[in-house]
C-alpha cells in the first residue's frame, strides 16, 4: 500500500492493514513449514508464494511459532520468499549458523529485504538491535 492509498480509497490505513493481515492469515493456514526439534529448535517457511516474509506479521502464526520455540523467539526475513525463526536458547553454533544463513540469503537471493534479526512474540516484533 502506498502512503496515499488510504485517502484515495476512503479507508483508514489501520483498516487496510487489518484486512491484509486477515487475508494473509487465511492464505497461511496450510503453508508448509520446515522445523527442527531439540535444543536447536527452528521453524522456516519457504512456500515460494511471495508472502513468506510477510507472514511474520500474522499474530496467530507468531503464537504458533512461540508454542514451539518459546517466547520470545528470534526471526529473520532476509528476502521476500523466506522466513526463519529460532529459539533464543539455541546453541551458540546454531545462532552463528542461522545468522550466517540470513546474511548470505539477504546478499544473494532475489527480492532481498533485510539481514536484521528480530525478537518476536505473539504480541510484538522488534529489531534485535533495539533490545
Amino acid at each position: 500500500m502506498r502512503a496515499e492509498d488510504p485517502e484515495l480509497w476512503g479507508v483508514p490505513a489501520a483498516d487496510i492493514y487489518e484486512r491484509a493481515v486477515e487475508n494473509l492469515n487465511r492464505a497461511s493456514a496450510e503453508v508448509p513449514m520446515h522445523s527442527g526439534s531439540g535444543p536447536d529448535r527452528f521453524i522456516a517457511i519457504e512456500a515460494g508464494d511471495g508472502y513468506d516474509a510477510a507472514r511474520l506479521l500474522v499474530p496467530g502464526l507468531r503464537r504458533f511459532i512461540a508454542e514451539h520455540l518459546g517466547s520470545p523467539f528470534l526471526a529473520a526475513v532476509p528476502n521476500r520468499d523466506f522466513l526463519i525463526c529460532w529459539a533464543t536458547d539455541a546453541s551458540p553454533s546454531f545462532h552463528e549458523f542461522a545468522r550466517g544463513k540470513v546474511s548470505k540469503d539477504n546478499a544473494e537471493q532475489p527480492y532481498s529485504l533485510t539481514a536484521e534479526i528480530f525478537v518476536a512474540s505473539p504480541d510484538a516484533i522488534a529489531p534485535e538491535s533495539a533490545s
